[in-house]
């Protein structure tokens, strides 16, 4: 659907448009959000394509590695960790679901074995493949059949019995070639599995790719500043242009002075000895970006296993960092806590004020954003009639959004009388007004001692 911020009514598309500012000062998604997207090198896997990796995905057989315990995969456990309360109980949500694209790389091979009259090749390019072997044996129960087993580090994945090479089938591991007949061999290994290299243009493909899907947070890990610049232009054009309210995570970059767009400065000490670069530490942030709900804050938000951060900033130099715009971790009695969950916005309007520097409100107003879009595509564009009683229709069903999220926390001070739905300039037109107060949590409090 179409979409994005409007300044006068000369839309040609059918859609939702939305302006989302402040009022003037005195003086589906459905459900909650937990979508991450992320482009990472990877040692295995689909490459130059999206795949969806949730609680159900098995990612050993996926990204040839096993989700809890390979480092290769501690991107991908950060992202769905979540936060904690200080006594450890838990917090925000990790992310639900991960969309990853494995770049294409120059150089990259397929690791390759040739066991007599068969060619056994990787299913996919890196060194991921070099630790898969296969072997040939002659089948004791069935005469004149061989066995074609296939090994990941030794242990075995799967098994045919074949009277010939034609009769293999790909494992999800290994593809068979060859012709002839087949003869018992010892355990080969494959090899000449390579990465090889990553381009950061390959980052323009990634976000080709991303754009026609559903996501709430997209990662950046790296320090490229073109890339850093790209992945910020595209966040904000998605969210101006096309009506797609979603955020951004990238380390070291609070010059995107953006409310979409959210810059941790510093990194993570793991409790296994284990460090974060701030880069690194844009997995945990994202992840619990995309999981917490529009009525949670993520300031002094603790990391389940962590023990320190790293570089350790003063108070003064936190102060000034934050003042800049930037996300800082700090060392609290042996956790590790985000010290103010704000983004880089730090250049303050009429239309955008302070407010809108904290993500709590932002995760508010962009949850209303796209469940408005959402219901919107669903139930009434092309459906319901732009007359008194369509247009009371839709004002009923913002209303019982606000209501409901008044009554979790997430707005506050409104009524009915905050929405309005009146007829556009065109004869398929309508506006709808509504004024919102997002909740924000008790960040800074003051007290004063009186001693008698």
């Amino acid at each position: 659907m179409a979409g994005g911020t409007w300044t006068r009514q000369n839309k040609t598309l059918p859609g939702f448009y939305l302006n989302i500012k402040s009022a003037a000062a005195s003086s589906s998604n459905y459900g909650e959000s937990g979508i991450v997207a992320i482009c990472e090198s990877l040692n295995w896997g689909p490459v130059a394509q999206i795949t969806k990796v949730d609680f159900d995905t098995d990612v050993f057989h996926v990204l040839g590695y096993d989700l809890d315990t390979a480092p290769e995969m501690l991107f991908l456990r950060e992202i769905f960790r979540g936060s904690v309360n200080a006594d450890g109980s838990a917090r925000s949500a990790g992310a639900s679901a991960v969309l990853l694209y494995r770049p294409a790389a120059t150089g990259a091979a397929q690791a390759v074995a040739t066991l007599g009259n068969l060619t056994v090749t990787a299913n996919y390019p890196g060194i991921r493949g070099n630790s898969i072997s296969v072997n040939v044996a002659a089948d004791p129960d069935n005469e004149g059949s061989f066995i074609v087993s296939t090994f990941v580090d030794g242990v075995m994945q799967d098994s045919q019995s074949v009277t010939g090479i034609a009769n293999l089938v790909s494992n999800g591991w290994v593809e068979f070639s060859g012709s002839g007949v087949l003869a018992a061999s010892a355990v080969t290994t494959l090899s000449g599995g390579v990465n090889g290299a990553v381009d950061a243009t390959a980052y323009a493909s990634f976000l080709t790719a991303l754009e026609p899907e559903k996501f709430d947070v997209v990662i950046y890990d790296g320090t490229e500043a073109t890339v850093s610049s790209s992945m910020v232009a595209f966040v904000k054009r998605l969210c101006d242009k096309e009506g797609k309210k979603v955020r951004l995570v990238l380390p070291g970059y609070a010059q995107a002075d953006n409310e979409s767009v959210t810059s941790p400065v510093n990194g993570i000490v793991l409790r296994d000895g284990t460090t974060l670069t701030a880069a690194q530490s844009c997995w945990w942030v994202g992840g619990c970006s995309a999981g917490a709900k529009y009525n949670q804050d993520l300031t002094y938000a603790v990391h389940p296993s962590a023990s320190g951060a790293y570089p350790k900033y003063t108070t003064s130099q936190a102060t000034d960092l934050i003042a800049a715009g930037n996300m800082v971790f700090f060392e609290d009695e042996g956790s590790v806590r985000i010290y103010y969950d704000i983004n880089t916005l730090t250049t303050y309007t009429n239309d955008k004020q302070k407010v809108f520097s904290k993500n709590r409100p932002i995760r508010t107003l962009y949850y209303i954003a796209n469940y408005l879009y959402r219901t919107f595509a669903d139930n009434h564009i092309g459906k319901t009639d732009n007359t008194s009683d369509g247009r009371s229709l839709v004002k009923k069903e913002v209303v019982s959004l606000l209501m409901t999220m008044q009554a979790n926390g997430g707005v506050k001070n409104f009524v009915a009388d905050d929405v309005t739905v009146e007829s556009g300039e065109d004869g398929d037109a309508i506006v709808v007004t509504l004024a919102v107060q997002p909740v924000d949590a008790i960040a800074k409090i003051y007290m004063k001692l009186v001693v008698s």
